[in-house]
């Protein structure tokens, strides 16, 4: 907020992932009640001078929005910076054109690759000072200059303020029709050729699902533990990187009580994600 007390008119900009874009709208309001945040969109062809303290868009927006290039902005907040990396990238080309005073990355992954990444992203705080180039021929060099620009948060720093985490690892056993399965494709008694790596792959996603009768010793489990365990003021979050056991946990639990379960992939347009984020989070919504 003081930033804006310094120059009448003042704007800021955040630019992040599409799917953040309504969570920073949201945030806003708890963090910065006294200024107004609106996204970019919501502007719309309208101008952005006077119309609000920050704007949020997305980097897609970024691309094809050349207004939002062309204004002078009091500060650039770039979410996720680390999208930023490929210095040749259409995001990170257009991100060098907005013009500001001040320029923040936020990211808690600065090195993916290696040093290089790091390297791209001082670049954009000061090309002058940090050529990209340069940093990257030299990558024993790239931590030292990067300290005096890094303002690192560590787990350290908060966990005093969050309670105990508890790590439970639950065996179980497959049920007949998966372990039935789980053998014919292993050992090539389904009829079907297959290389190693394949094998390997369905065996694996067989482990969580069997995907042509949807059983699942997991998903047993999970629908027992919410029908009969899970404490009614507590709320579950169930995640996979497997999509069709997410969808097998939506249908079952949605069985158990209609409105129990809310479901969320990258398929989820953004609106509707922060809707189903903000009704979980509220009491009397979704509980897993």
């Amino acid at each position: 907020e003081q930033l804006f007390t310094t120059r009448l008119g003042a704007q800021a900009l955040i630019v992040a992932p599409k799917t953040l874009v309504p969570n920073w709208l949201k945030e806003s309001s708890t963090w910065i009640p006294r200024l107004v945040v609106r996204s970019a969109n919501e502007i719309g062809a309208g101008s952005y001078r006077g119309s609000s303290h920050v704007v949020v868009c997305s980097y897609e927006d970024l691309i094809s929005n050349a207004r939002l290039r062309e204004e002078p902005w009091i500060a650039v907040v770039a979410d996720e910076a680390h999208r930023l990396r490929t210095g040749a990238s259409e995001r990170a080309r257009r991100f060098r054109d907005l013009k500001s005073d001040r320029c923040w990355l936020l990211t808690g992954t600065p090195i993916e690759h290696s040093p290089a990444d790091l390297a791209m992203l001082l670049s954009y705080l000061d090309p002058v000072r940090f050529s990209a180039r340069a940093l990257i021929s030299a990558p024993d060099t790239v931590r030292p200059a990067a300290m005096p620009f890094l303002l690192r948060r560590l787990k350290l720093d908060v966990l005093g303020e969050l309670p105990e985490a508890h790590r439970s690892d639950i065996e179980l056993d497959f049920t007949p029709t998966q372990s039935r399965r789980y053998f014919e494709v292993l050992l090539g008694q389904d009829g079907v050729k297959r290389i190693h790596l394949q094998k390997l792959s369905i065996c694996r996603a067989i482990c969580d699902i069997d995907s042509d009768s949807d059983a699942s010793s997991k998903l047993d489990w999970l629908e027992a533990f919410v029908e009969h365990q899970l404490p009614t003021d507590e709320k579950v979050v169930v995640f996979s990187v497997y999509l069709p056991v997410l969808r097998a946990a939506m249908r079952r639990l949605r069985n158990i009580k209609p409105g129990l379960c809310q479901y969320i992939s990258g398929d989820t347009p953004s609106a509707e994600r922060s809707e189903i984020v903000y009704a979980f989070q509220r009491d009397g919504g979704a509980r897993v």
